[in-house]
């Protein structure tokens, strides 16, 4: 089985790589690439929300509001508290944040530690070292660029009033592989042996080893859901998907039926006179 290139995420690694070298910035942001001196949000709306404040005097602010507040991690006690004061330091595109304890994010459930800095569609995003796949996916599936300011990665705030989109030759170099040129869809074909979905989907339309697809499933006439799988097999012009929720829950259908349409990106549309029916 192929695997997709050493996933243990090291910015560093591939930001060598990278079609534009960023030198090493000070503290108030001044060098050759961008300043990341502001505030940045990620959040879902209301239940965990997370704002990270970089200063120019080298302070780090990580605020958890509503269900997510900042846990830090003493020992074996976590208490859950509002604000977490720290220091950011910048090497090449990664911001590397210090606390005096360990802060953990409600949102992703781990320490806030190094995040690279992406700006790619006029905005700034900072992504957790290990989180650049999925943010390769959340372009994929139309989740980024994000219209609002809600998603689950930092985006310095107000940027998302910015309307445009994101070309992927903006990314390092070594992650465009993982990002579409355009949105691809695709039908079942049979039940695989293995159990998952075989999609007449394959390397040819840009489709690789752990990619998120979705079931674009109509459960009504005017009720169109999105249900995601994941590739684990993929041949040049075909691809082997897991399907979950059957097991996982009465509501869903046990298998998808042959024919089904499958797609790269999430648009959830109840009828075209009611317009976009909003993600939940």
């Amino acid at each position: 089985m192929k695997m997709i290139i050493p996933i243990m995420f090291s910015c560093l690694a591939f930001l060598l790589t990278s079609s534009v070298g960023v030198q090493e910035q000070d503290r108030s942001g001044k060098g050759d690439g961008p300043s990341v001196v502001g505030s940045y949000f990620r959040g879902n709306r209301g239940r965990v929300n997370e704002t990270l404040s970089l200063s120019a005097d080298g302070s780090a602010t990580f605020r958890g509001t509503g269900d997510g507040r900042v846990v830090i991690k003493e020992g074996d006690e976590h208490a859950p508290i509002g604000d977490t004061i720290g220091s950011w330091s910048i090497d090449l595109d990664i911001v590397r944040l210090a606390f005096p304890r360990e802060a953990i994010s409600t949102l992703s459930g781990k320490p806030l530690l190094n995040l690279c800095q992406v700006m790619a569609g006029g905005r700034l995003y900072l992504v957790e070292e290990a989180g650049f796949l999925s943010f390769c996916q959340a372009i994929n599936a139309g989740d980024e660029p994000r219209n609002g300011k809600w998603g689950k990665f930092f985006l310095r705030e107000s940027d998302w009033d910015i309307v445009g989109s994101i070309n992927k030759a903006e990314l390092p170099r070594v992650w465009q592989r993982y990002v579409l040129d355009k949105p691809i869809s695709g039908t079942v074909l049979a039940e695989s042996v293995a159990g998952g979905q075989s999609i007449d989907l394959g390397e040819v339309d840009g489709v690789f080893e752990g990619m998120n697809l979705f079931w674009r499933w109509q459960r009504s006439e005017v009720d169109i859901d999105h249900v995601p799988l994941v590739v684990n097999r993929v041949t040049t012009k075909t691809c082997d998907a897991e399907y979950k929720y059957g097991n996982e829950s009465d509501f869903y259908p046990k298998t998808i039926p042959a024919g089904s349409v499958i797609t790269s990106r999430v648009n959830y549309v109840r009828s075209v006179d009611e317009g976009p029916k909003e993600r939940r």
